[in-house]
């Protein structure tokens, strides 16, 4: 995440499933909007964070992630993600993501 940017993630217990980014102008691509690549590796990242929080700290990996777009976001944009871990039975846990973009 360093070529990202800091990872945001409010304080607040009743909340801590929801994570954010504060887009700029290193994140857009040659259209202007922000580049799917910006976008699904802060979905990774949460998705790590979220899984692993919720296997005791163990190690995991994304072995499936599939994405649609279905708008663009903008340099200035906050990104917002709500996520969570249905743990399952092993040897699969399975995580899923709500992602917003507040516009600037």
């Amino acid at each position: 995440m360093d070529h990202i940017g800091q990872l945001l993630r409010p304080t607040n217990s009743q909340t801590r499933d929801t994570f954010g980014l504060q887009t700029d102008a290193r994140h857009k691509n040659h259209l202007g909007i922000i580049h799917g690549g910006v976008l699904t590796s802060l979905l990774d990242q949460v998705i790590a964070l979220v899984t692993w929080q919720a296997v005791d700290r163990q190690p995991v990996v994304t072995v499936q992630m599939d994405t649609r777009f279905i708008g663009a976001a903008r340099v200035g944009d906050f990104l917002k993600i709500r996520a969570t871990c249905a743990t399952r039975p092993a040897p699969w846990p399975l995580s899923t993501l709500k992602f917003f973009a507040r516009t600037a």
